[in-house]
Parts: structure tokens; C-alpha cells; sequence
């Protein structure tokens, strides 16, 4: 391979108008290299601009994200006589079980804990309470028949528009959503770690 075929694989990447300027400079007695360090320039400037706007980007969604958090709940009204739609009807509640709560944190942990928090505002609302705000059968059917409760249950329409998301079916079955009735009334009775 000889010098000008190793200087054409070197430029054959960049436009036309710019390998000819180099090239017709290269048969000349002076080699300019102004318009190949321009191209390199547009190139790195056009890359630090797109870093540049990613970076700004992820920062205000970063901000939005810290501001929605520190937004306080939305006032609750307690419906405590309402038990959703969905499979269960009826729920009977005797003293709490440690067992069948701790069962339920491992379960709240794994599934909820990535869109609720127990006493702040995150993507869901706060859950340390809500065994005061909500019947047992409202809070399994909310867990057991998501799409259901959205569609058909007034107050879950209501806390889909107070916070903007809808809640995710999670696939939890009724013995798991069971614990973790177990644990949210086990947490309510808690007070908040500080």
C-alpha cells in the first residue's frame, strides 16, 4: 500500500469538499490543515452540545423529581366503609400477627416499596396510615385487582389524578396481599422513624 492510499483510508471519512481541499493542498507545495481541524472542531463541538443538553435534561427531571417528593399529601378522606372492586369481599381482622406482618414487609419491600414510602409522598402515597383512611377489603382489592379498582373505584381514579401515576399490577396473590394488610396495620400503630 503505498503513502497516498494510506492517506486516502485516513480522510475517506470525511466529506467531500473537505477531502478535496486537503487533497488538492496535499499536491500543492503547503498542506493546509484548517478545514480538516474545523471539521474535527464541528464534530466536537455538536458532541459536547449533546452532552451538554443530556446533562440538562437529567438535571431538571433530577430537580422536578426532589421537588415532587417534598410536595406534602394530598389531604385523605377517611372511607373506611367502602371495600373497592374486586375479589374480596370480606376481610375479618383479629389481634395483629407479627408473623403474618413480618411476612408482609418482605412482600412490602420487594413489590411496594418501589413507588411507596410509609410516611412520605413518592411516586405513590404514603402507606403508614392508610389502614385508617381505608377499608381492609379496599386495600387487598387495590393490591389484587389493580386495573379494576382504577377503573371502577371513584377514590382510586381520585389518588390516580392527586398523583399523577397509576399504580402498577404488581401479581402479588391473596395470601402475600395479606401480610401486607398485615403489616400496614402493624406499621400504623408505629410511630415514624425520625
Amino acid at each position: 500500500m503505498t503513502n497516498e492510499q494510506r492517506e486516502d483510508d485516513r480522510l475517506r471519512h470525511l466529506p467531500v469538499s473537505v477531502r478535496q481541499n486537503f487533497q488538492i493542498n496535499v499536491l500543492g507545495e503547503q498542506v493546509n490543515m484548517d478545514s480538516m481541524r474545523q471539521y474535527g472542531l464541528v464534530r466536537l463541538a455538536a458532541a459536547k452540545a449533546a452532552l451538554f443538553t443530556l446533562l440538562v435534561v437529567a438535571a431538571v427531571a433530577m430537580t422536578a423529581w426532589q421537588v415532587l417528593a417534598q410536595l406534602p399529601t394530598p389531604p385523605e378522606t377517611p372511607s373506611l366503609e367502602d371495600k373497592g372492586v374486586g375479589p374480596i369481599k370480606e376481610v375479618k381482622l383479629g389481634a395483629i400477627d407479627p408473623q403474618l406482618a413480618a411476612k408482609g414487609e418482605k412482600v412490602f419491600a420487594t413489590h411496594c416499596s418501589v413507588c411507596h414510602r410509609l410516611d412520605s409522598r413518592y411516586v405513590g402515597p404514603p402507606l403508614r396510615n392508610v389502614t385508617k383512611l381505608r377499608s381492609p377489603e379496599w386495600i387487598m382489592n387495590m393490591i389484587l385487582n389493580t386495573n379494576g379498582m382504577i377503573m371502577n373505584d371513584p377514590v382510586a381514579r381520585d389518588l390516580v389524578g392527586k398523583y399523577g401515576s397509576i399504580m402498577t399490577v404488581s401479581g402479588i396473590p391473596p395470601d402475600d396481599a395479606r401480610a401486607v394488610l398485615e403489616y400496614l396495620r402493624q406499621v400504623s400503630e408505629q410511630q415514624p422513624k425520625k
